[in-house]
């Protein structure tokens, strides 16, 4: 069994070397304190979606040794959803995530995916493809 242990005051978990951000749900930073002192949740992540980026080609960099670029078309309570996607593996390849990002800008999505479906939970970033610079 791996060893879990907390970092204090991140939005992160460190398993055995590995980290893992934790779930929406469980970053207190993700609260609101309203004047009654009670802690209400925000939004859910589908309203927490840049309204600037639904349908526009972007960058989901994912937890794992993989990246998505899409066309963001919304998301719901688990999944942000992208059409004509290409959801690429890093080790398949010798470039880096940063030079694939730059190549796709330059060249285009090669699709390989007509709709994917990503786990808010694997996502550490996103942004626009044309926010990806050399």
């Amino acid at each position: 069994m791996q060893a879990v242990n907390k970092i204090p005051g991140a939005n992160a978990t460190l398993l055995s070397e590995r980290i893992v951000p934790r779930k929406m749900s469980d970053v207190v930073a993700d609260r609101q304190q309203v004047p009654s002192g009670r802690i209400l949740p925000m939004t859910s992540p589908a309203d927490s979606v840049p309204a600037e980026l639904i349908g526009r080609n972007v960058v989901l960099d994912l937890a794992s040794p993989y990246v998505c670029v899409g066309v963001l078309e919304g998301a719901d309570h688990r999944y942000l959803i992208l059409a004509d996607a290409d959801l690429h593996d890093l080790r398949d390849s010798k470039t880096t995530r940063e030079h694939y990002l730059v190549e796709c800008r330059r060249v285009g999505v090669r699709v390989n995916r007509q709709r994917v479906y990503v786990r808010h939970e694997e996502v550490v970033s996103l942004s626009a493809l044309d926010a990806v610079v050399d």
